[in-house]
């Protein structure tokens, strides 16, 4: 029996509309997403693992300074030794609000799953806004999962010592997003891939800031 994984990764530069995706057999899809209040409000994203040794990794940016927008994740767990991890980031500027839900299900038929959901977002500004609903529906025990909130605002401590160091205060808070964006691009193993989220995220965040 072949068990060779099979790869394929998926970038959405701007996200303009609702996908759903079925993840196969030994299948591993490496899902990567920027959200754009420009081109759309609202987004459902579904990813359902219905082969055995399935796995989808999702990288989500939401970066803005306007609109409002919504994104839901939902990944579904059908079938034994399927993995699904995502990593969002929001870094919010201006008067922009977002509301991100993210969905981790296992049904009874996914023994030994593993799905984790995490979602990190940096304020900017005092006017904007984000709605962080992590949750988990499981129906098996022996499973592994897990989900993750956290929202701050700029560190003025941290500022102030860049700024101390002759860094003048936009380039700062330049610097303090972008490394906050930044924490889970290394976890993509395709260097040139990485290379090009990290020039998206710097035009995005350099948009914003």
């Amino acid at each position: 029996m072949n068990s060779q994984t099979n790869n394929k990764i998926i970038l959405r530069e701007s996200l303009s509309s609702s996908e759903e995706i079925n993840i196969g057999d030994n299948e591993e899809l490496v899902y990567i997403f920027f959200t754009d209040s420009e081109k759309g409000s609202e987004y459902f994203l579904e990813f359902v693992l219905t082969g055995i040794n399935s796995s989808v990794k999702i990288f989500g940016f939401n970066i803005d300074s306007k609109g409002i927008t919504s994104t839901n994740i939902k990944v579904i767990h059908q079938n034994k030794n399927t993995t699904g991890y995502s990593w969002i980031k929001s870094v919010l500027g201006g008067d922009a609000k977002s509301s991100i839900k993210g969905m981790v299900k296992i049904e009874k038929t996914a023994i030994n799953a593993n799905g984790y959901f995490t979602h990190n977002s940096l304020l900017i500004s005092n006017l904007s806004q984000v709605v962080s609903t992590p949750s988990l529906e499981i129906e098996t025990n022996d499973v592994k999962a897990s989900h993750a909130s956290t929202t701050g605002h700029l560190d003025n401590d941290i500022l102030f010592y860049l700024k101390c160091r002759g860094i003048e205060e936009q380039e700062a808070k330049r610097l303090v997003a972008t490394s906050f964006a930044f924490e889970y691009v290394a976890k993509i193993s395709d260097d040139n891939l990485q290379e090009r989220i990290i020039g998206i995220l710097n035009d995005r965040i350099e948009k914003i800031i």
